[in-house]
C-alpha cells in the first residue's frame, strides 16, 4: 500500500460516487494548528518524561504529513 498513490487514485473514485472532498484553507489550517499546539506540547512533554523521543517523533510525523498532504479541489 502506498499512501500517496492510493490517495491519488481514491479521490477521483470517491468523487465519481458522489463524495464531496473538502480542502482546508491555509488560514483554517493555521487556526487548527494553533488550537492543537498545547495538546502536541503536552504529548511531547509526557513522552520525554518517560525517556522517549517525543520531540523527535513529533517532528518526523509532522514532516511526513506535510510531504503527503494534498489539497483536493
Amino acid at each position: 500500500m502506498n499512501y500517496a498513490t492510493d490517495s491519488i487514485m481514491a479521490v477521483p473514485y470517491l468523487k465519481s460516487k458522489g463524495v464531496e472532498i473538502y480542502s482546508v484553507s491555509a488560514a483554517e489550517e493555521a487556526k487548527f494548528n494553533k488550537m492543537l499546539a498545547p495538546l502536541h506540547e503536552a504529548w511531547i512533554k509526557e513522552m520525554e518524561s518517560k525517556g522517549l523521543p517525543g520531540q523527535e517523533v513529533y517532528d518526523a510525523t509532522t514532516k511526513i504529513m506535510k510531504r503527503y498532504t494534498q489539497r483536493w479541489k
